[in-house]
């Protein structure tokens, strides 16, 4: 049989479909409250990668400053590499692990959001998780180790305020406080409905950055 004959004839060689789940992405693990350490060391002893976001943000007990390396998600964790059947019920047994956020059809980490969390920790600033936010005035760092992130500013004091990134398939957000000069206003403000556990954002017509 000459090639391109057949029942087969047209269909490009070695054209495998690759389910999304197989791919190396980004899953979300929920875990038991304050369990995320110890699902971590079981996964990564089990073979796989897995990704625990620690804050460094400074807490004041007894009255001195210290460094905390609470998790930047409570409750969640990453793990990546292809999940098939087997390793998804793998994951899913794994002790203090809720579930494979998604089920059957686990989510996925947008890699600019892991990209977010890499960057915002290795520059040390420090932050805290914060209510999931996602209306306000959208901004952009201008300059420093943080510079080029986009967010929202939530307002705190006249001249500062915290800057918050939002992560959508967490529902969750992490803010770091800094001077609204740092900041920049975008084009396009944010105009989704408002949720019960987001905080107050002042007005717009309030708002320094309209004058920019």
């Amino acid at each position: 049989m000459t090639p391109g004959s057949g029942s087969n004839a047209g269909t490009p060689p070695f054209s495998v479909e690759v389910p999304m789940i197989e791919l190396a992405n980004w899953h979300v693990l929920q875990t038991r409250s304050q369990w995320e350490q110890q699902v971590h060391d079981a996964l990564a002893a089990a073979g796989h990668e897995v990704y625990l976001p620690r804050t460094r943000h400074w807490t004041t007990p007894d009255g001195e400053q210290r460094a905390c390396g609470a998790p930047l998600f409570p409750g969640f964790l990453f793990v990546r590499g292809p999940l098939d059947r087997d390793g998804l019920d793998q994951v899913r047994r794994t002790r203090g692990v809720i579930a494979v956020v998604g089920h059957d059809r686990p989510v996925v980490l947008p890699e600019a959001d892991m990209q977010t969390i890499r960057r915002l920790l290795d520059s040390g600033v420090p932050s805290v998780p914060h209510a999931f936010l996602c209306a306000g005035r959208r901004v952009r760092i201008k300059d420093g180790a943080l510079g080029g992130l986009e967010g929202i500013l939530a307002r705190s004091r006249p001249e500062r305020g915290f800057f918050v990134m939002s992560f959508p398939v967490l529902k969750r957000s992490v803010a770091v406080e800094m001077d609204a000069a740092s900041v920049e206003p975008l084009d396009v403000p944010v105009a989704l409905p408002r949720r019960r556990d987001a905080v107050r954002i002042l007005s717009v017509a309030h708002d320094p950055l309209q004058a920019a």
